[in-house]
């Protein structure tokens, strides 16, 4: 008969020995993976506030600015890479493309003397705010129009998606949607000009909007607004 309570390894035994041993090694690396604190919390929202982010950008939802996106819950990585693409005072090339690229006056400025690990902080503290969203989700009423089942690629059919350095969308800002919609699509259609900092550029995103019309922009800005920034429920 066989037995259902396999005798436990001996301590002596080879293979305890190397788990034991596998164990001790590793335990002094686990010190050296990051993790979140207090202090490094109140450096990013020091940060925030000494650099003016929180005036646009307020976590609590304060604030009336149309075309100033939430980023209360944004993507850490996203962030980080939004204020480099500000700083960034010429076109980013490689080799005859543009890859991505964002240009505003209050931005670039804002931006202009943040160094990377400063940049870091403030992005950890804004991802860890709590996400808000435009309307609350009592039902979205709003169809997405055809051409906007492309976003859903990307961005996920809730506005939610799993990748880094694609912002989540859902429940943000319609009129800030719609005007980033735009900015890409004039970009897209005025071609790459190596020359000149486009408002808003990206590689992927080019195609993408090309022939949508106003009304398209409009609808897709609308749906996506509506939907819950923690998703569906």
């Amino acid at each position: 008969m066989k037995n259902k309570f396999p005798m436990r390894t001996p301590a002596w035994h080879p293979v305890r020995r190397i788990r034991s041993l596998l164990f001790a090694l590793m335990l002094p690396f686990s010190t050296l993976l990051p993790v979140p604190s207090a202090d490094a919390d109140d450096a990013g929202a020091a940060l925030a506030r000494k650099h003016g982010c929180t005036v646009c950008h307020d976590p609590s939802g304060q604030n009336h600015r149309p075309q100033a996106p939430f980023i209360a819950g944004q993507k850490e990585e996203y962030l980080i890479k939004q204020m480099e693409s500000f700083q960034r005072a010429e076109p980013q090339i490689d080799s005859p493309y543009k890859i991505f690229e964002r240009n505003h006056p209050v931005m670039n400025a804002r931006t202009k003397t943040l160094n990377k690990r400063e940049m870091t902080l403030i992005a950890e503290y804004f991802s860890r705010r709590k996400c808000l969203s435009q309307i609350p989700p009592s039902g979205n009423t709003v169809a997405l129009p055809e051409k906007g089942k492309r976003c859903v690629f990307c961005h996920g059919t809730t506005g939610i998606n799993p990748y880094k350095l694609y912002p989540n969308i859902a429940g943000q800002k319609e009129t800030y949607l719609a005007v980033q919609l735009r900015a890409l699509r004039q970009s897209a259609r005025d071609g790459a000009d190596h020359a000149v900092k486009d408002k808003r550029f990206h590689r992927i995103m080019a195609p993408v909007v090309l022939d949508l019309t106003d009304r398209e922009i409009e609808e897709i800005a609308a749906y996506f607004s509506r939907l819950p920034c923690r998703g569906r429920r």
